[in-house]
């Protein structure tokens, strides 16, 4: 019960909060996940990223890493404007906390 009340929390916090995620360009991994709070870490070289990595917004805390290669299955496409990113398609866990979002302009819009 504890459980869903604190994933039922954490989707409302974020309905209500309108968290902006800011991409940061890197070329490896982030070691420090403290660091993932409303932030989207893009990946790769200038120009060839690989990778899109991002706590998961329901409150979990979980990284999502997403391919952004697109010979690999699944992959996303990650587009920045303004210092905004959008993911397309939806990002959907199907195992844990099961969330199903996208990701629009900095915001998460719950599917």
């Amino acid at each position: 019960m504890k459980k869903a009340f604190l994933y039922i929390w954490g989707k409302l916090m974020v309905l209500f909060r309108k968290i902006d995620y800011k991409p940061i360009h890197v070329t490896r991994f982030p070691t420090d996940f403290e660091i993932f709070d409303k932030t989207i870490y893009i990946i790769g070289h200038p120009g060839f990223p690989k990778w899109a990595v991002m706590q998961c917004p329901c409150g979990c805390k979980v990284p999502l890493t997403l391919s952004l290669m697109k010979h690999k299955k699944p992959n996303w496409e990650c587009n920045i404007k303004n210092q905004k990113a959008t993911l397309s398609p939806s990002v959907w866990k199907t195992d844990g906390c099961k969330s199903h979002f996208f990701l629009r302009n900095g915001k998460v819009i719950w599917a």
